[in-house]
């Protein structure tokens, strides 16, 4: 078989290191209220809140790539910008060092592009392919063992509405006939789960408007960080490599909807059963037998999802991808590892968005330092003020702190954030890794077109972000698929939290029911029949 092809991924099989990976050692992580709601009980008036508690899992091993984890063979080696001092205090001397750091930077990213030579960076691109194919399965684990390849960690969120007071939860889950909702939710390359909440926070608002209410029960939302992002990065901060393969983050999440996730999902009329950091595996042959799964990924997240529905059909009832990272190219022989890099796809270490994170700034005096800066840049001055303090709480990290005493800036005192240096929990590196490998979603989107997964998906398509109508019209041409384009950046869920529940609620009502949907896309083309 040739490498240089495009067939849908084989997913490399989890399995368990040689050696038993220890337990790391991290700070309590208490439970956040993050959002308070209505009651999802159509016959009770109050207002519930719902918590958000973190839980830690071990990710799928080995990785899909040798450069993705240390091992005996290999350590990335990742450079550190703190650990070069601060900037001198005369203006222009920062300025000198600061363009120094920057072009050693460049060279260093160079490097892990596989350099200059074209030749050298299609086999990378060929390498992170023949991770996700049968083909190259077995030679990977037999590698890893080899190598004693490092056991990554990964984070999770549950999010559950609290019981109403004892009386009014006395018979409520037996008279509530629904069956309820379980959300996945990946959230968008350089960033952390935390960045949904206030988008989670006003899909529930608007799921108990007198239009919804009793309509939709959402049991538990479970809101993933990837192995470089948010508080797992803390804590793979010293083994992680520095290359990402797009596989990886679905095998990390089907993981743990097979292993880790509880079976039997908390009732909002009911006190939820508060599970402990560390996640106790067990297995179940369908996470689906008493659960409805319904995946929701932004830009990253959302093509890392579409690996899922191939690799375990019927696992989801269905999909949404909001302004989804996947590629689209008319002829897909261009897309051949022989033609690249070409038109379709530069130079690895040409990839703009992956430039831009090199160049980014990545330490900070102290949280002050850090706020004052972000506020300063018009990218995060059109942020929700509510995901710009979550941003600045979860991703960023002590510089200076070991991780198990802080995995992110939340961790700390107050007092002790006003002097102590941070640093992005998702580092530039990875960030810019994870860029440059967006070409993998095109994988990923050839198992949600062609398989038979059995499950819905609707696309929100955001107009001032990649606007893929190319994509949302494949969407659309399936049986059970729908798409929805509206106005807005890409970071939508940064931005405008509300506009995103919108769409999401519109998305749901949509897929609610299949004549609904079959009428939906018959008024669709008449219009266009129309026009």
């Amino acid at each position: 078989m040739p490498s240089d092809d495009f067939r849908v991924a084989d997913l490399l099989p989890s399995l368990e290191p040689p050696v038993p990976a220890k337990r790391p050692v991290i700070p309590t992580l208490p439970p956040r209220i993050i959002f308070t709601a209505p009651s999802q009980d159509p016959s009770s008036h109050k207002q519930q809140q719902w918590i958000s508690t973190t839980h830690v899992y071990p990710a799928a091993w080995p990785r899909s790539h040798v450069r993705s984890a240390k091992s005996d063979i290999y350590d990335a080696k990742i450079p550190s910008t703190y650990s070069l001092g601060p900037l001198p205090s005369d203006p222009q001397a920062a300025k000198a060092e600061q363009r120094r750091r920057r072009e050693a930077d460049f060279k260093h990213w160079v490097e892990v592009c596989g350099g200059k030579d074209a030749e050298d960076q299609r086999n990378l691109m060929r390498s992170l392919r023949n991770g996700c194919s049968k083909e190259g399965h077995t030679a990977r684990i037999t590698e890893a063992r080899t190598a004693n390849e490092v056991q990554l960690w990964n984070t999770v969120n549950r999010i559950v509405p609290a019981s109403l007071d004892a009386e009014d939860s006395v018979g409520s889950s037996s008279s509530d006939k629904r069956e309820g909702i379980t959300l996945i939710l990946a959230h968008a390359n350089g960033f952390h789960k935390e960045i949904f909440e206030p988008a989670v926070a006003s899909l529930i608002q608007k799921l108990q408007t007198e239009a919804f209410r009793g309509k939709y029960r959402i049991d538990e939302i479970w809101i993933f960080d990837c192995t470089h992002s948010g508080q797992a990065a803390s804590i793979n901060r010293d083994v992680l490599g520095d290359i990402v393969s797009w596989a990886d983050h679905p095998r990390d999440m089907l993981k743990f909807l097979e292993h880790y996730m509880p079976e039997t999902p908390a009732h909002p009329s009911s006190a939820p059963a508060w599970l402990p950091t560390f996640l106790p595996s067990h297995k179940t042959s369908s996470p689906k037998a008493r659960r409805r799964l319904i995946g929701l990924g932004h830009s990253f997240g959302g093509a890392s999802l579409t690996f899922v529905l191939h690799a375990r059909p019927r696992m989801l009832e269905g999909l949404i991808l909001v302004d989804p990272a996947i590629v689209h190219c008319d002829d897909e022989e261009k897309f051949q590892f022989h033609n690249l890099p070409n038109e379709v796809w530069p130079s690895l270490d040409q990839v703009p968005l992956a430039r831009g994170a090199i160049a980014r700034k990545d330490t900070f005096d102290s949280l002050p330092d850090a706020q004052a800066y972000f506020e300063s840049k018009p990218f995060f001055q059109v942020w929700d003020k509510r995901v710009l303090d979550l941003h600045l709480r979860f991703g960023l990290r002590p510089s200076v702190i070991p991780f198990t005493r802080a995995l992110a800036a939340d961790d700390m005192h107050e007092n002790d954030l006003k002097r102590t240096p941070l640093e992005l929990n998702n580092t530039k590196w990875h960030e810019a890794a994870a860029f440059c490998s967006t070409w993998m979603g095109y994988i990923g989107r050839k198992g949600m077109l062609t398989t038979n997964h059995g499950a819905w998906v609707g696309m929100v398509n955001m107009r001032g972000g990649f606007n893929n109508v190319d994509l949302a019209a494949e969407i659309d041409r399936l049986e059970r698929g729908i798409s929805f384009t509206i106005d807005g950046n890409h970071l939508v869920a940064q931005e405008e939290p509300e506009a995103l529940a919108d769409a999401l609620v519109d998305v749901l009502e949509a897929q609610s029911d299949v004549q609904k949907l079959k009428e939906e896309k018959l008024r669709r083309q008449v219009g266009k029949t129309k026009l």
